[in-house]
């Protein structure tokens, strides 16, 4: 624990050292260039009890210091001020949070004004607007951090990223983040985020809810898209997961960067009508405006985004000419409007009448708040729905603070001092703990609801919302527009048009005379038009008119209609009849009249409005099924999640027939030539050769084999769909491939391990390893298999599942669809299991190829299969690599998986097979008695082998023994010539003669009196031992020294007999 913590806080020092140089040159590049480093218009501002700064705000001050003097007021002056760092997203990034910033100052407000709360303190922040950058987000943080004043905690960012960037380096300098939107997955990590919290849920959380709609309206077929940021990635991650135990099809999970053109048309093309979207606003557009182009919207399709957009997000005029989308927000509005529209969000406003911590209700603090936003400091501000969650982040900072004053003044502290939160400082690790703890057991009501924390994240209620629309007054909703018959008076067509205008509402709702362009529009007006009770007069005036040569409608891009038969006529340049009316009666018809002298009753449209409305709350974990009875259709009927009049034609994409045939064939030959391999393995087990390569530990590589080889028809059958209806097929291959590689593989490697054994240890203690040894390695590793088996066998059984695959259209039949599956073995905690499974036997390849290697130089091929079995072993060790890398490649192709796996199955044992038994094959046949399978094998080095690997083996062979026989022959020629002539050389008194007899160790087996023993050694009876050696001398002394020394010239040994001149005599 103690080492992940110092390499945690080294990660974080190096990174901090380095934003900290990054920083350092920012401001030596600022001074170069003669501005103050502590002066930065436009991006810092201290926000107090009384005052707020504009985004736009024209001041510039010279230093933070002085931000608060000028701000503080004179009510203020007794209490001590301290400081939150804050970060904002204003506009300018992906997100608009502006909104954010009234609801905390309105809090401080709040917050500042009781007693009981920080009585002592004045609670203040100093903002930067990070515009949901990491990089933006860390360089503030440095500059909050290194310029006065002293901040105790952080609020914001509001988005993920910086979010991410801020509190992973604001823990070195321990203080707290409390972000109020940040929504990615991975921030609830509290080994990445020690310090941080949320009054935000994570995007996670809205995925039970999304699933129940799915079951609820029996929606099976669904398609996701989001963009490549890792807060909607992980969510969608999850999602997936959900989607997948619930047994519902994901047509396609879609992800972009910059245009979703191409993942748009795939989605399309798998005629996916329940759409989930996970993204920011200015990527919605993007998706909208491609929906709208492939004609994806309308009453048969469902779309399913997050509830945290700005209100009227398609309709930014300014936006989409800066994004250079290719549609109108009217066209984006046709694409929201009358497709099914649902986002899931957190309340974002508790309106269950609840007092909160402030002392007011939430709706109080809504009227509070709007009021705020019509102060002119304000004009700037678009509110968002996540304010209130900005609102109850500084509460819950207040409070944390507050109930760690309190136990600080009461000597709470480990040491028993008493500090005051103004003492707080960077290296304050023990007070940073205090408030980690005060925040960690928070609980009150904000005005977004009870506020509690479940380690990181905010626990609280997800609710469902459904995008409607309305209409004023004496209009009427129809789609996305609303649409006023007005009778009461008649105009002319110029008239009309000019009254229309009246009643626009805003640049994004103007009101114009109705076109007509579509049967639709027709059967809706008439619709209308009888519910109105104007039946008696048939005409109205339309916005449809002649310019020129050409027909257009009033103020609006629409092409000319052509759906009635009798479509309008071009009247003549100068005619006056060059506008139209419309007449209701029949199937309707086109009346062209004068513009300026036909008057007649009008009909007026309008864009809706357009708002998300709730349907239902759901509490985390509250077992009672939501009602989604609120939801309003639209034509009135659930959309279905495939197109009307498909059909589906369910097709095993299992192996084919062909390849499964080829393989079986192939696998089938292989099991026979195993048998034939074990039957002579059996029929010759006591041949010389074979029997000295341990041929009981090669009956347990072949039957391994065997069930190897089985294994693959197994498979086979398993995805041909041949054996649905038995599950237990999944245990029997399993138990086949686990028993099979457990006995040939454990076989080669008990057997390599012996080799290491008793050839890589340098000691003159003989080593004896036994077949018996052996056998227990494979019966102990074939016992962990058979305990992780039925284990897995008893608590989580196999079964055979039905997996689908991506659909596609059928190529040779219209409207139909192909829904292709495969069937797989699984189980609840199938992974684990398998992990266990397969764990230790990675464990063992690994020990496998290190003793290999250790034995790779040892050769002796009669004795032990050394190089043979570590050539499998490599062959084995480096196939499975490869097998499992390009498994997870080949994905869910069925045919190509099992075609590469078999292959490698079948490639691997039987290369192994050949390797271990064709030389033994050929020795038999060429000496089938064994008699040479001693002198066959080659030397092994004295270095290298120290003992046998069964029993006692000659250290030498009989070549060898040959050789050194007539080295010493012909020392021992050599020293009888030396002696002969030492003996005519010495002049003695008394002649004495003295014979030596020399016998050569080949001619006798026993010790005689004189001669050389077994171990070289010359035998003489009166002189003693004389060791066979290189080199022998001699030298006579006189009669006074009367002895005779034999030694050794080059110091090997010496061995000497000094004896008295009579003794010699006797000797001779």
């Amino acid at each position: 624990m103690f080492s992940q913590f110092r390499l945690r806080y080294l990660q974080g020092m190096c990174a901090t050292m380095m934003l900290v140089f990054i920083f350092s040159c920012y401001m030596t590049a600022q001074l170069v260039r003669g501005q103050s480093p502590t002066t930065e218009p436009y991006i810092t501002y201290d926000v107090t009890a009384n005052t707020s700064l504009p985004y736009d705000s024209d001041v510039e001050f010279e230093t933070v210091t002085e931000i608060i003097d000028i701000n503080t007021s004179s009510e203020n002056l007794a209490k001590i001020p301290i400081y939150l760092g804050g970060f904002l997203s204003i506009e300018g990034g992906v997100w608009d949070g502006s909104g954010i910033l009234p609801a905390i100052e309105m809090a401080l407000d709040h917050i500042n004004e009781r007693e009981d709360v920080l009585a002592r303190y004045e609670l203040r922040m100093v903002w930067n607007d990070s515009q949901c950058m990491a990089g933006l987000g860390t360089r503030f943080l440095f500059e909050q951090l290194f310029r006065e004043p002293q901040k105790v905690m952080l609020i914001g960012p509001g988005c993920s990223p910086d979010s991410q960037a801020v509190s992973q380096t604001a823990f070195y300098w321990n203080l707290i983040t409390m972000s109020y939107s940040a929504a990615s997955s991975a921030l609830s990590n509290r080994d990445e985020y020690p310090y941080f919290f949320r009054t935000y849920v994570p995007d996670a959380m809205y995925n039970p809810i999304r699933i129940m709609l799915m079951k609820e309206f029996n929606w099976s077929r669904v398609a996701t898209i989001h963009t490549n940021y890792e807060v909607f990635s992980l969510a969608i991650d999850n999602l997936r997961t959900l989607l997948k135990e619930s047994n519902i099809t994901i047509l396609a999970s879609e992800s972009f960067g910059d245009s979703p053109r191409n993942q748009m048309d795939n989605i399309k093309a798998m005629d996916a009508h329940i759409i989930i979207a996970n993204m920011y606003e200015k990527d919605a557009r993007k998706v909208f405006c491609e929906a709208y182009r492939l004609g994806m919207y309308g009453k048969d399709y469902m779309w399913l985004l997050l509830g945290w957009f700005k209100r009227g997000w398609w309709l930014v005029d300014d936006e989409i000419r800066r994004e250079n989308l290719t549609c109108t927000p009217e066209e984006l509005l046709e694409v929201v409007a009358t497709s099914m529209y649902i986002s899931t969000e957190v309340d974002e406003l508790d309106l269950s009448g609840k007092q909160t911590i402030a002392g007011y209700t939430a709706a109080e603090i809504q009227m509070m708040y709007q009021e705020r936003l019509t102060w002119p400091e304000y004009h700037w501000i678009d509110a968002t729905g996540l304010d209130y969650f900005g609102y109850d982040a500084a509460w819950s900072a207040a409070l944390a603070l507050n109930s760690s004053s309190a136990i600080m003044e009461a000597g709470g502290l480990a040491d028993g001092s008493m500090r005051n939160l103004e003492d707080f400082n960077y290296d304050d690790k023990e007070m940073a703990e205090l408030f980690f703890r005060e925040f960690q057991s928070q609980e009150f009501q904000g005005a977004t609801g009870h506020v509690s924390y479940s380690e990181a994240d905010r626990i609280g209620p997800t609710k469902v919302e459904q995008l409607l629309g309305s209409c004023s007054d004496g209009w009427h909703l129809v789609g996305i527009y609303c649409y006023r018959f007005v009778g009461e008076e008649t105009l002319t067509w110029n008239e009309a048009r000019s009254s229309c205008g009246q009643y626009t509402e805003g640049v994004l709702s103007v009101s114009v005379l109705a076109p007509v362009t579509s049967e639709d529009d027709f059967t809706t007006l008439l619709d209308v038009w009888e519910s109105t009770g104007r039946t008696d007069n048939p005409e109205w005036h339309i916005g449809l008119h002649q310019d020129g040569s050409q027909l257009l409608w009033a103020d609006i891009m629409k092409p000319e209609p052509s759906w009635l038969p009798d479509s309008p006529i071009f009247e003549p340049p100068n005619s006056e009849d060059n506008c139209f009316l419309f007449d209701f009666r029949d199937e309707g018809s086109w009346i062209s009249v004068s513009c300026n002298s036909v008057t007649r009753p009008f009909i007026c449209r309008r864009i809706a409005e357009f708002e998300e409305r709730y349907i239902v709350s759901v509490e985390p974990h509250d077992p009672n099924e939501p009602s989604f009875e609120g939801l309003q259709w639209p034509g009135g009927v659930v959309p279905i999640d495939h197109t009307p009049g498909n059909t589906y034609l369910d097709v095993d994409a299992g192996i084919p027939m062909t390849l499964y045939i080829v393989i079986g064939t192939v696998s089938v030959l292989c099991i026979l030539m195993a048998i034939i391999f074990l039957i002579f393995n059996i029929y010759f087990a006591n041949q010389r050769f074979v029997k000295l390569s341990s041929p009981k530990l090669n009956n347990l590589i072949l039957i391994g084999s065997i069930l190897i080889y089985a294994s693959i028809i197994m498979a086979g059958l398993q995805l041909q769909n041949l054996q649905k209806q038995y599950s237990s097929v999944c245990m029997i291959r399993t138990w086949m491939v686990s028993v099979g590689f457990v006995l040939s593989f454990g076989a080669m490697f008990s057997k390599t391990w012996r080799v290491h054994r008793v050839a890589t240890f340098k000691t003159p203690k003989r080593r004896i390893v036994t077949d018996k040894q052996l056998f227990g390695i494979v019966g102990f590793l074939l016992l962990i298999d058979v305990i992780v088996l039925t284990s897995w066998q008893v608590l989580d059984t196999l079964r055979l599942e039905v997996v689908p695959l991506t659909e596609m259209p059928d190529p040779e039949v219209e409207l139909q669809v192909l829904r292709p599956f495969i069937l797989v073995c699984t189980s609840d905690h199938a992974l684990i299991w398998s992990s266990a499974l397969y764990g230790y036997k990675g464990l063992l390849l690994i020990f496998g190829t290190f003793l290999a290697w250790e034995t790779r130089k040892v050769t002796i091929p009669a004795l032990n299969d050394s190089k043979l079995i570590g050539l499998s072993v490599y062959n084995v060790i480096i196939l499975c690599v490869i097998g499992l890398g390009v498994s997870f490649a080949l994905g869910e192709d069925p045919g190509a998986l099992f075609l590469f796996i078999s292959c490698i199955m079948l490639f691997c044992t039987t290369a192994t097979l050949i390797v271990i038994f064709v030389p033994k094959i050929i020795s038999v046949y060429n000496d089938p008695k064994g008699e040479n399978a001693l002198a066959s094998t080659a030397t092994m080095s004295s270095e290298t082998i120290r003992a046998t690997a069964t029993r006692e083996i000659p250290s030498v062979t009989i070549g060898s023994i040959e050789k050194e026989n007539r080295e010493l022959r012909d020392k021992i020629n050599k020293l009888q010539q030396e002696l002969s002539g030492l003996e005519d050389d010495c002049s003695v008194q008394d002649e004495k003669q003295i014979t030596v007899e020399i016998t050569n160790s080949e001619e006798t087996d026993h010790e005689s009196s004189s001669g050389t023993s077994k171990d070289g050694t010359l035998r003489d009876s009166g002189l003693g031992g004389l060791s066979a050696d290189e080199g022998f001398g001699a030298e006579c002394r006189s009669d006074t020294e009367s002895d005779f020394r034999v030694y050794e010239t080059n110091d090997a040994f010496t061995l000497s007999d000094e004896a008295r001149s009579d003794e010699l005599s006797r000797a001779v």
